[in-house]
């Protein structure tokens, strides 16, 4: 985590003295402190880029006053953590300095040890600060119910995987075909990492227009263009203190990759229209259904930031590899169903090319054509999807059928599915057409539950 520290102080020698205190207290690249001379100045800087914590002394050579610099701050940034220094701090003065929005206080003359204690102190309180923060904010689809389906070896793999890599807070890569559960595994290290009480922020890069791409990632200040009527956070702001999940990541065009490899390099980003820059510090989880080194090669993808995506990588199992899973994701899906015993077998041999997100469409599509409280049946699979089943459907259809008045039913109901959708659902023109009265169609039609009643 980049941490940026604001001095300001008059005397050069304080600044030094912060300097060497603090050197080797983060890991290289990860700690920036901008010193400012006078308080105009220190204020100044605040308007330009946002910090975790200031330094701020609170005696100025002249008539400048401590005490109404750290409330300026204090306005400035309500998140700012603000630590007084002085070489004479009476409990008055600290107490002044609390009531205008000091976080803390610490004397001149300190120690590396001391000052870094001071500053770990305000990095912590800024952390539940910040969660506190969100625990008040209305949110839904919390992810404490959160699991992970599937008891099948390849998943039992791919959840080692993800746990294993969930708390360490790099960045991962997760490659698979299109519906195998890219989201879901993201979630997963959202979920099993350290920053699960923050947000998580799902973006289907595919799915943003070029034209809004600068003002949906970075965000935009108002007025910054034609209909910006007020400032908006971005998804880097929105993710802060989280997880961002960035699927289809392969789509992302050349300049918009430039700008995010800064964003991670710089962890800070500037608002559209704005003069300040932000700091932002995510779980960065990226999605992508090419291979990025293949692209790499192509030259349509920059490879210093596939070498940043790609710290971690996991391999996502297609549903072809793990058959086994198919009752528990059916169960998963619509838990106030069953499977009749001659569906699962079907479905087992299909090779489902879309993956998890076709086994969970063509599901709700077959609750949606059997009557409430009976098992799902072959007979419900829509007419469209027995074309990737071939005569599978058919066959084992008829080969659980167990009486001649089942198979009556069956067929039946299959005749009034190919009229109610000549008729487009419209049960008077239906029954016109096919000469009989309309209210014991209706009846009929509900019964075999090709038609939902609105009453």
């Amino acid at each position: 985590m980049l941490v940026s520290i604001l001095q300001i102080d008059d005397e050069e020698i304080s600044h030094l003295l912060v300097s060497r205190s603090l050197r080797g207290w983060r890991p290289d690249g990860d700690l920036r402190i901008s010193w400012a001379r006078t308080p105009e100045e220190g204020l100044g800087l605040t308007r330009q880029s946002a910090f975790h914590v200031a330094l701020v002394d609170l005696h100025f050579g002249g008539s400048a006053d401590g005490f109404a610099l750290v409330k300026a701050l204090r306005e400035a940034d309500p998140a700012l953590e603000i630590l007084v220094v002085s070489a004479s701090l009476s409990f008055a003065s600290v107490q002044e300095a609390m009531r205008a929005g000091a976080s803390d206080y610490i004397g001149k003359g300190f120690g590396p040890a001391e000052l870094r204690h001071a500053l770990d102190r305000a990095l912590e309180r800024r952390r539940w600060k910040a969660i506190e923060r969100r625990a008040k904010e209305p949110r839904t689809g919390l992810h404490r119910d959160f699991v992970m389906v599937g008891g099948s070896a390849p998943m039992l793999r791919l959840k080692e995987a993800l746990r294993k890599f969930a708390p360490a807070g790099a960045p991962v890569l997760l490659e698979g075909e299109t519906g195998s559960g890219k989201e879901v595994a993201a979630r997963a290290l959202h979920v099993w990492g350290r920053d699960a009480a923050g947000p998580f922020v799902p973006v289907n890069c595919a799915a943003v227009p070029a034209s809004t791409a600068d003002s949906f990632f970075f965000g935009h200040e108002r007025g910054a263009f034609t209909g910006a009527e007020k400032s908006r956070a971005g998804v880097f702001e929105e993710a802060d203190g989280g997880t961002l999940f960035l699927d289809e990541v392969n789509s992302l065009p050349m300049d918009l990759q430039g700008r995010l490899l800064r964003v991670l390099q710089e962890r800070e980003v500037r608002r559209l229209g704005g003069e300040r820059t932000r700091p932002v510090e995510f779980r960065l989880v990226t999605a992508t259904n090419q291979s990025l080194e293949e692209l790499v090669r192509k030259g349509s993808f920059r490879e210093d930031l596939y070498f940043r995506l790609a710290v971690l990588k996991v391999e996502l199992p297609p549903l072809r590899e793990r058959l086994e899973d198919i009752a528990a994701l059916s169960s998963a899906f619509l838990p106030a169903r069953t499977l009749a015993p001659e569906v699962l077998p079907v479905l087992q041999k299909h090779n489902w090319a879309g993956n998890v997100r076709e086994l969970r469409n063509l599901l709700l599509a077959m609750d949606a054509l059997t009557p409430p409280g009976e098992p799902l049946r072959l007979t419900s699979v829509p007419e469209h999807a027995l074309k990737r089943f071939g005569g599978a459907v058919e066959g084992a259809a008829e080969a659980g059928i167990a009486s001649f008045a089942e198979a009556q039913g069956v067929r039946e109901r299959k005749f009034l599915e190919h009229a109610y959708r000549n008729a487009r659902g419209n049960v008077s023109r239906m029954a016109r057409e096919l000469g009989v009265d309309r209210s014991h169609l209706h009846q009929k039609l509900v019964k075999t539950g090709v038609h939902r009643s609105r009453a």
